[in-house]
């Protein structure tokens, strides 16, 4: 038998097979526990069965609702976890499923999962919007951050500069493409430095 510390190293090590995380999903340490449920060669047959870890503390569940890894199926059952910080997890990764994180985006869904959902970004557009004028002003903030981005990354736009930003947000920039005449006025009038 291992000691705990060589089993911790194993739990971190990129490289362990997915054979031996599974050894290791039924381990009595908590910490062993949550390196398995967050390790992206975690097999599913192993998510699945930690996702119904139920211990009160839900760390091993919050593990597992984070793990880009999941399949859609084990985010969805947990995304009606009765605990608030895995909800938020599967909100925020982008592996789950859009209809699932459009449904932790809803108006009546807790202000922290709305936030955890706004930065997620395979959200649509629509409810992004919807998110940034939530009465809410942290999921407002969080939503506008990630319109910023994303008006970034898709016209390359650099993150420091809040004119162009600014500009494109206050227009239909959703429906534009890289070539359209307002992205390149934006552009020439607010360039990069």
């Amino acid at each position: 038998m291992l000691d705990y510390d060589s089993t911790v190293q194993i739990a971190r090590d990129p490289e362990t097979p997915p054979e031996v995380l599974t050894g290791l999903a039924t381990h009595e340490d908590f910490t062993i526990l949550m390196l398995v449920a967050g390790h992206p060669s975690t097999s599913q047959e192993t998510l699945a069965l930690l996702a119904d870890h139920h211990h009160p503390g839900a760390h091993v569940r919050q593990r597992v609702a984070a793990n880009v890894s999941a399949q859609p199926g084990v985010l969805e059952v947990l995304s009606a976890d009765r605990n608030e910080d895995v909800r938020c997890n599967v909100a925020s990764n982008p592996s789950t499923p859009v209809h699932v994180i459009q449904r932790l985006a809803e108006p009546q869904r807790g202000q922290f999962e709305r936030l955890s959902a706004a930065q997620n970004p395979s959200l649509p557009v629509a409810s992004l919007l919807r998110l940034a004028q939530d009465p809410q002003s942290h999921v407002r903030t969080g939503a506008l951050l990630s319109v910023n981005a994303r008006i970034g990354v898709t016209f390359g736009i650099d993150r420091h500069n809040t004119e162009a930003i600014n500009s494109l947000r206050e227009q239909a920039w959703w429906d534009m493409s890289p070539d359209d005449p307002a992205v390149v006025l934006t552009k020439t009038l607010y360039p990069n430095v």
